[in-house]
């Protein structure tokens, strides 16, 4: 038997009588009496951690790589808009549609979108000179 199984079973016969913690204390001092034929090293040093942030931290905080420019947020917001209200246009029956199409507000809406380039400019036909 190697040394490690023999006080393997020295532990365990101790542990079955109840004096775990004399045998502790008798491996204890063995330890401090033998020489140390091992080099000591230093201890190893941690390395600092980034600290973590919580949940909730990284929830409502948003990095400057993850936030989307004000401009891109407005121009998905208006494309959202024009997209819905094209929708309920197209619910319109025939005859209100084509009094719409005839309508100021028809196109102001026409503008709007064109100047916010969500629509292409209608392209006029070039005039020969």
């Amino acid at each position: 038997m190697g040394e490690f199984e023999d006080e393997l079973e020295e532990y365990l016969n101790q542990r079955r009588k109840g004096n775990v913690m004399s045998f502790l204390a008798t491996k204890k001092l063995e330890k401090q009496q033998t020489p140390d034929s091992e080099p000591e090293y230093e201890p190893i040093q941690e390395m600092p951690q980034p600290q973590k942030q919580g949940f909730f931290a990284r929830l409502f905080s948003a990095s400057p790589a993850d936030e989307v420019p004000e401009e891109e947020l407005i121009r998905a917001d208006l494309k959202d808009i024009a997209k819905i209200a094209l929708d309920a246009l197209k619910q319109l029956p025939p005859q209100e549609l084509e009094n719409f199409k005839k309508s100021e507000d028809f196109f102001r809406f026409k503008e709007l979108l064109q100047k916010h380039q969500l629509i292409k400019p209608k392209l006029t036909e070039p005039t020969n000179i």
